[in-house]
């Protein structure tokens, strides 16, 4: 399985997990749909085991004292922010889709001098129970700045399903006085009874 694909088989391993077997903290063996896979489990540890190696007890601990922190960072909002979950239904072709908007605006960093920009926007559909055309798009654009210099950075990605796989196609761009750094990924992840 590729880079894309462990992050999303261990997730989905996560949700099936057997029973431990008593005091080892190991699985009984991996879930039955996810024959390639397998999780360990740290052991509880006894309260009286840290006793007796010389380390404190909850109730030898001194109590917290009162928190502590410091004023927030004065900022200035220089663009006002965006937000909405928008949901649109084609009811004669049974559509649905989902557009996510969440735009910070810019603001900027007083004590730092520097401006910072974020806008991330999400657009997600699928028609009725076919799996197959289940589609996702999520596109982040951030942006560092001070007068004269700007480093804007831009991401896509986008989610396809087939009967035998998911497609996730992958873009970065970032910029300073023109591009300066651009990656493209193109996975494919085995859908593996999902």
């Amino acid at each position: 399985m590729g880079r894309v694909g462990r992050p999303f088989e261990t997730v989905l391993d996560m949700l099936d997990l057997p029973e431990e077997m008593p005091g080892t903290g190991r699985s009984r063996g991996p879930p039955p749909s996810r024959s390639c896979s397998s999780c360990t489990r740290p052991a509880a540890r006894s309260r009286f085991r840290a006793r007796d190696q010389g380390v404190a007890t909850d109730t030898e601990l001194r109590p917290f004292g009162e928190p502590e922190g410091c004023a927030p960072t004065p900022v200035t909002q220089l663009s006002e922010p965006d937000q909405g979950w928008t949901v649109t239904r084609d009811l004669v072709n049974c559509r649905s889709a989902l557009d996510i908007v969440k735009d910070q605006g810019a603001r900027r960093y007083e004590d730092a001098g520097i401006d910072v920009g974020l806008r991330a926007c999400g657009r997600y559909s699928w028609v009725a129970e076919d799996l197959a055309s289940v589609w996702g798009e999520s596109a982040w654009a951030k942006s560092f700045g001070r007068p004269g210099w700007c480093v804007p950075v831009e991401t896509r990605t986008v989610l396809t399903p087939d009967k035998d796989a998911f497609h996730v196609d992958a873009t970065l761009d970032g910029y300073e006085s023109g591009r300066v750094f651009s990656r493209t990924w193109n996975e494919d992840v085995p859908r593996a009874s999902v």
